[in-house]
């Protein structure tokens, strides 16, 4: 295991007193009999891995932590709008830490991020040892060993809510989607998402999906030609993304 740490020149770190008063803010407003998990307590006490002045081996970055809090939020039945304003605030507190958007774009991504997380329904699976947080993991948490929720059929990722909202069907690109890599593609769909909103160019968003080893809908590594087909269909279904 490599011994990096993260890179020089990330905003601060955060202190636990901040994470744990992010995590105060939240609990009175789970609704009844919803748990907090061991990793996210994890998360919630100690930070994000990056945060913490320990070696890591690889950092898990702030889009990819909004999902995960956005599907457990929406799994135990916290409301939208308090999803929302909580994740908000936590993004803008603890997570900016390991981000280097503007607090703007940040509030941007998040209400993204929900909006598509409670429209289309997508299940929360903690992913266990393997959770995208990287952190602590209990053999004894209560969801350890339930069965994952199985994934949207293809063709069903918008949800028939938000198809509805928008007036028309979810375009066919997203029908497409294989099922073996729907779920990363699904992570390459947020990293492009947020790379755009922030306003970073088309050739720093083909370098980090491939640095990360996010892939295509079928797959395969990310070009150029792939990526400027994938940001028309967003712009099209989301209209009013940067151009």
């Amino acid at each position: 295991m490599s011994a990096a740490f993260p890179e020089p020149g990330l905003p601060g770190g955060v202190s636990p007193e901040t994470a744990r008063a992010c995590l105060d803010k939240l609990l009175p407003q789970l609704p009844d009999g919803a748990l907090v998990y061991a990793c996210l307590r994890d998360l919630f006490e100690h930070g994000p891995i990056g945060t913490r002045g320990e070696p890591v081996v690889s950092r898990p970055s702030r889009s990819a932590i909004v999902h995960y809090l956005a599907k457990w939020a929406r799994s135990i039945g916290l409301s939208q709008e308090a999803c929302l304003d909580w994740l908000t605030t936590y993004a803008l507190g603890v997570l900016a830490a390991i981000s280097t958007s503007s607090p703007g774009a940040i509030r941007h991504n998040v209400k993204g991020i929900v909006k598509y997380v409670y429209h289309i329904g997508y299940p929360f699976n903690c992913e266990k040892e393997h959770n995208p947080l990287h952190c602590r993991c209990d053999p004894q948490c209560p969801v350890y060993h339930q069965a994952e929720v199985p994934l949207p059929k293809p063709g069903s990722l918008f949800g028939a809510g938000a198809a509805q909202e928008q007036g028309h069907p979810p375009p066919q690109w997203i029908g497409r989607v294989k099922d073996h890599y729907r779920e990363q593609y699904e992570k390459s769909l947020v990293v492009i998402r947020e790379m755009r909103a922030a306003g970073q160019k088309p050739g720093d968003i083909l370098e980090r999906l491939n640095t990360e080893k996010l892939p295509t809908k079928t797959g395969r590594k990310w070009t150029n030609p792939t990526l400027s087909q994938t940001i028309k269909a967003l712009e099209r279904a989301a209209p009013g993304t940067p151009g």
